[in-house]
């Protein structure tokens, strides 16, 4: 699950947060509904801001490529990002499950039954830093002309 800091609040990510590069983004081991989560009063969770490869249940029903940018959906899931969102990773791996997730390997599936169990594959950002989606933009050539995002480029 995608979780923010909002001043001295933890909360789920909502689709809100992609464009607010003033949230702190963490992957949380636990959904803030555990009762162990509640009980300790602490979520424990792993800064997008540094290194690390992750999989996650929580990714929003879209289908996803290697190297597609990532950023805050809602109720704490992942979604690709558009122009002008926060970057917290990447994604690095597909499968062939539904929206190209990788099917679940684990012990205890994240959903009722294994069957309908998927996992998402990313590498967040690092240095520390979140990237601005502007660095993924796409340049399209279509015979003599050159298009970027879909809007046509003078050259």
């Amino acid at each position: 699950m995608l979780v923010v800091r909002d001043g001295s609040e933890w909360r789920p990510s909502t689709a809100a947060d992609a464009t607010s590069a003033r949230l702190s983004f963490y992957l949380a081991y636990q959904s803030d509904e555990s009762h162990d989560v509640q009980a300790a009063e602490r979520l424990v969770g792993l800064d997008c801001s540094d290194d690390y490869e992750v999989q996650t249940g929580y990714y929003a029903d879209e289908d996803y490529a290697v190297d597609d940018p990532l950023t805050a959906g809602e109720a704490g899931q992942v979604t690709i990002a558009r122009f002008g969102d926060v970057i917290i990773g990447q994604v690095t791996r597909v499968g062939t499950a539904a929206n190209n997730a990788l099917a679940y390997a684990g012990r205890t599936p994240p959903t009722a039954t294994i069957a309908a169990a998927a996992m998402l594959q990313f590498k967040t950002a690092h240095n520390n830093h979140l990237w601005d989606s502007q660095e993924y933009a796409e340049l399209t050539i279509n015979g003599l002309e050159l298009t970027l995002d879909g809007n046509p480029l003078v050259v």
